[in-house]
């Protein structure tokens, strides 16, 4: 069985492929310097992106950015944070059953893998679930197993963000639907995505 530090190095690698595929198009940018004084830094990639963030993972140096503190909705990159949460949380072991409000969102528009009432999936499977097939229903499930309801897991997401130093971010929903006051930056998805790739002390003793 996969050891649960390298597979959450793969998904979690697999999350920040979404996140630049998602945000990082591209102006030609340069770090916060002007680039007539400064010689040897390297010209950016041309860029038609409406804002971007590249971080130094070990410093959190900022190497690339385009309007990174402009608020803006994140759809289901939301789920990047909602992963990490369930990963802080819960063991890959445990197990979570689905209930009728999760079971709600098993609909033809959303994202999903039409999960069944009463049918039960390890948490392991949730994240896959959530990570590859980014499934609403699967989201809510689990945040309502880890907090008691969508606004309790809401509250920990944005408290966990804040604690990150996002400081342009407020989540209300552990999936990324519309709603206007579920928004983030790229400056703070970029320090979300920074915690997700560090070793973490739980992820090297348990099993995935």
């Amino acid at each position: 069985m996969i050891r649960k530090n390298s597979a959450a190095r793969t998904f979690l690698c697999l999350l920040l492929a979404f996140v630049f595929a998602a945000s990082c198009l591209p102006q030609t940018i340069f770090a916060t310097t002007d680039k007539k004084t400064v010689t040897t830094w390297p010209e950016g990639p041309e860029n038609n992106s409406g804002a971007v963030c590249l971080l130094d993972a070990d410093t959190g140096a900022v190497l690339y950015d385009k309007n990174m503190d402009e608020q803006r909705y994140p759809a289901s990159i939301t789920k990047i944070l909602t992963a990490l949460l369930i990963i802080e949380n819960k063991q890959m072991t445990d197990t979570v059953t689905f209930g009728e409000h999760a079971v709600s969102e098993s609909i033809p528009g959303n994202a999903r893998i039409n999960v069944q009432l009463g049918e039960t999936i390890t948490v392991e499977d949730a994240l896959h679930a959530i990570l590859l097939a980014s499934a609403n229903e699967v989201c809510t499930q689990l945040a309502i197993d880890i907090a008691g309801s969508e606004e309790g897991f809401a509250a920990m997401m944005n408290e966990r963000a804040a604690a990150l130093g996002c400081t342009n971010t407020h989540f209300v929903n552990a999936n990324g639907l519309p709603d206007p006051n579920h928004y983030t930056s790229a400056h703070d998805m970029a320090l979300i995505m920074q915690e997700c790739i560090k070793t973490r002390p739980s992820a090297a003793s348990s099993p995935i």
